[in-house]
């Protein structure tokens, strides 16, 4: 029969347990998934964001460009793809307008 070892509960790092609650982004700040889907770490945005209350979630809204990333890498999305503001991938377009490349989504 196999050894188990009996490991309590308060001994176990929640983020071993459960690898997608929580990540650290590359700012340092602890990322956690809210309702959309994408990472957020409630620190300020980063982004000039003028949508939302400028900080990067807790549950929904824009998040940070590092959790942004934490968005891009955990999905594996091919090259072109994004994620939009509700948390859905999406292909960007790019267009040139006055000499001024734009992202469309």
């Amino acid at each position: 029969s196999p050894n188990y070892k009996i490991v309590s509960r308060q001994n176990l790092n929640e983020s071993s347990v459960d690898m997608i609650c929580r990540k650290t982004n590359s700012f340092g700040r602890d990322a956690r998934l809210g309702e959309t889907g994408k990472y957020y770490c409630q620190g300020q945005l980063d982004t000039g964001c003028r949508c939302c209350d400028r900080f990067c979630g807790p549950t929904n809204g824009c998040n940070c460009t590092a959790c942004f990333s934490l968005d891009l890498s955990s999905r594996k999305l091919p090259k072109g793809y994004s994620i939009n503001k509700l948390g859905h991938p999406v292909r960007k377009r790019r267009i040139l307008a006055r000499t001024k490349e734009v992202l469309l989504w």
